[in-house]
């Protein structure tokens, strides 16, 4: 995605969350000299933050990490709670190599030191096309978890209605001299098959979480 260029797509719907308004002056020269077009939304406290993400979705999310009323780590839980899938950007004049993990680990797709805002044009772009990645991923996934649940729910149909429909007692079963029909069609076969049904169900579920 190329987001960069002002003709091929639209205006980056961008909430930068800070309250300094020298540090507003330098995050706005930094992304304009990066080539990114871009529509800020500011906000200077958590009310509003809020409140800007009430409203929409934002492309992507500009947080800085230590205002009177809200941190670093409040901003992205609030960030993540309200739009999981819109990446967000820490922006900070300082951070340990601990808090920055932490925040790395929290949801943040990436953090940028105030005094190297020259590649916050590029931060800003990785942690759009690795947001998209996810959301790709995410839906890859899901397609195969709602695919593999047709297929289960079509065996169980299959097994219920063989249950239904199979004669409960018979000569040996065709091929086999020491099991009955009956055998097979007992309540310990059926519930066996039901079994490995739930199973493969319980396998497309945790997998699709993992991948979330």
């Amino acid at each position: 995605m190329d987001l960069h260029s002002k003709n091929s797509t639209p205006r980056l719907n961008t909430l930068i969350l800070e309250d300094d308004a020298d540090d507003r002056f330098l995050l706005e020269r930094a992304l304009r000299r990066s080539g990114v077009d871009f529509a800020p939304t500011w906000v200077d406290c958590r009310g509003d933050f809020v409140r800007a993400l009430q409203a929409g979705r934002p492309d992507v999310i500009l947080a800085d990490c230590n205002l009177p009323d809200i941190d670093g780590a409040g901003a992205l839980e609030i960030a993540r709670r309200m739009h999981p899938d819109a990446p967000v950007v820490m922006v900070t004049g300082g951070l340990t190599d601990e808090k920055a993990a932490e925040l790395l680990a929290a949801g943040a797709h990436d953090y940028v030191l105030k005094d190297r805002l020259a590649r916050l044009g590029s931060a800003v772009v990785a942690a759009i096309e690795r947001a998209g990645a996810q959301a790709r991923q995410l839906a890859g996934a899901e397609r195969m978890k709602a695919a593999l649940a047709a297929t289960v729910n079509a065996i169980m149909r299959t097994l219920e209605k063989r249950d239904r429909t199979r004669p409960a007692t018979s000569s040996a079963w065709p091929g086999s001299r020491s099991r009955s029909r009956a055998a097979w069609a007992s309540p310990t076969a059926s519930s066996t098959g039901c079994a490995w049904v739930r199973a493969c169900t319980t396998w497309a579920r945790s997998t699709s979480r993992a991948r979330s």
